[in-house]
């Protein structure tokens, strides 16, 4: 009884241990199986609903940082822009209002210089200028009020224009010309950059120990060819399930190969390491 009881304990044990992949060979050459991805993506969205008036870039469209890739209606805050605009460099109520005060100022020196004018007649003269001194005052914040709402407005505009962060490749495109973003649907399109791309390899805690930042790596492609890639991130958590560290490494990729291949990655720094309990 107690050794049938044994057997199917043995037999449970292999079974797991079949069922379990490696992730680290002592065999350099095949080293760890991993998947690429892309090295940035981002999802590019409007901030504020509005119509989509302009398009410049499809699905699969190469594009580059600082590119504007949509546009949404922007034809009224460019009016109230440029009518801002206009308004902030005229100076033509401010000159008038000097003018007046200039008048006001002689009319006031006659009265005080006057034996024969009353207290209320040179009181009135003085409030007149105090009176345009105000109104000036006024004609000046109004332009400054109005070079405000002209950066205002621009600041606006610019954000009806959705730019490109980086460089990359349109892998999905959410909106067309004619259709309105809001509230519920604000995303347009999707960039990713897949040159360099990145492979996240969880490799042994013992291993992953011997590895910085710059260090090389050989990631085999499908098509049978090794690219050199390096170390570019190494995760300061391990994970306690597969006794492994996350490393990041970047390999170029000017073929432009889709990301989500079946790669493997080997570390030849950590390959010369003692092979430890657990690649064996």
């Amino acid at each position: 009884m107690r050794s049938a009881s044994l057997r199917v304990a043995a037999s449970v044990l292999l079974l797991c241990a079949a069922t379990v992949a490696p992730i680290w060979s002592a065999d350099a050459d095949k080293g760890v199986q991993a998947i690429t991805r892309p090295s940035d993506k981002r999802t590019l969205s409007f901030v504020r609903p509005g119509l989509v008036i302009e398009m410049t870039a499809e699905k699969g469209a190469v594009v580059t940082k600082g590119q504007i890739v949509a546009r949404q209606d922007d034809r009224e805050e460019t009016q109230v822009m440029l009518g801002a605009e206009q308004d902030s460099k005229d100076d033509t109520e401010i000159n008038a209002e000097t003018a007046v005060r200039e008048a006001d100022k002689l009319d006031r020196d006659k009265k005080t210089a006057n034996p024969s004018a009353s207290a209320t007649e040179k009181r009135e003269a003085e409030l007149k200028v105090t009176v345009d001194d105000a109104r000036i005052l006024l004609a000046v914040a109004k332009k400054k009020k109005a070079a405000f709402d002209f950066a205002r407005t621009q600041a606006v505009i610019e954000k009806l224009k959705l730019v490109c962060p980086i460089d990359g490749i349109v892998s999905q495109k959410f909106m067309e010309v004619g259709e309105a973003t809001d509230g519920q649907n604000m995303k347009v399109l999707e960039v990713v950059k897949i040159d360099p791309l990145w492979v996240e390899v969880p490799v042994p805690i013992q291993q992953a120990r011997k590895l910085t930042d710059g260090d090389a790596a050989s990631v085999t492609f499908l098509d049978g060819k090794t690219r050199t890639g390096k170390v570019v991130l190494k995760s300061i958590v391990a994970d306690s399930a597969a006794a492994a560290i996350t490393i990041r490494v970047e390999v170029p990729n000017p073929e432009k190969l889709e990301p989500g291949e079946q790669v493997r990655v080997a570390f030849p720094k950590a390959a010369v390491a003692d092979a430890s309990p657990l690649s064996r």
